[in-house]
C-alpha cells in the first residue's frame, strides 16, 4: 500500500533530527502501540525483512520511484523471498513518503497508514507477526521513504 503526505505546517529544526536507524525503530514502536491498543500481537523484528525494507527504500530514494514493485517490475514479495523469507508464509508491505527527519515523523507515518484502509489492514493483521522497517533519507531531510515489510 502507498501513503504520501504534504509537508507538515512547521519546518524541522536541525536539533530535532534523528537518524534513519532511529526512525526505523520509532516506526516499529508506533506500529506496536497501535497493535497493542487493539489487542494484536506485538510485531517482532526480523533481520531478513529489515534488509529487504532498507534496500527497497534506498531503491525508491535513488530512482525516484514510489512503488511496491522492484525495478524489473517484480512484486514486493519476490524481494522478501529473495532475501530469505519463506515463500510459503504470509507477507505484506506498506510504503510511505513524507518530509522530515524528526522524532515525530515516525508517528506521522503510522498515523497515515492507520487512516488508510489497506495500510491499516496490513499493520493490524494478527497473522503477521514479524516486521522489518527501512528508511531512506533524501536530500537534507527533504523527504524520507519508508518501507515496512511484514511476515506471518
Amino acid at each position: 500500500m502507498l501513503a504520501t503526505a504534504p509537508a507538515p505546517a512547521q519546518d524541522t529544526p536541525d536539533q530535532n533530527r534523528v537518524s534513519a536507524a532511529a526512525l526505523e525503530k520509532a516506526v516499529i514502536k508506533a506500529m506496536n502501540a497501535e497493535r497493542v491498543q487493539r489487542k494484536r500481537p506485538v510485531l517482532r523484528g526480523a533481520a531478513v525483512l529489515t534488509r529487504a525494507a532498507r534496500r527497497h527504500s534506498a531503491y525508491m530514494a535513488r530512482t525516484g520511484a514510489f512503488q511496491h514493485e522492484s525495478g524489473n517490475g517484480a512484486p514486493f514479495w519476490t524481494r522478501l523471498v529473495g532475501e530469505g523469507f519463506p515463500k510459503n508464509k504470509r507477507m505484506a508491505e506498506n510504503i510511505a513518503m513524507v518530509p522530515g527527519c524528526d522524532a515525530g515523523t515516525a508517528a506521522w507515518v503510522v498515523e497515515l497508514w492507520m487512516d488508510s484502509p489497506g495500510h491499516r489492514k496490513n499493520l493490524l493483521d494478527p497473522q503477521l507477526r514479524v516486521t522489518g522497517v527501512g528508511v531512506a533519507v533524501v536530500g537534507d531531510c527533504d523527504q524520507i521513504l519508508v518501507t515496512a515489510d511484514y511476515g506471518g
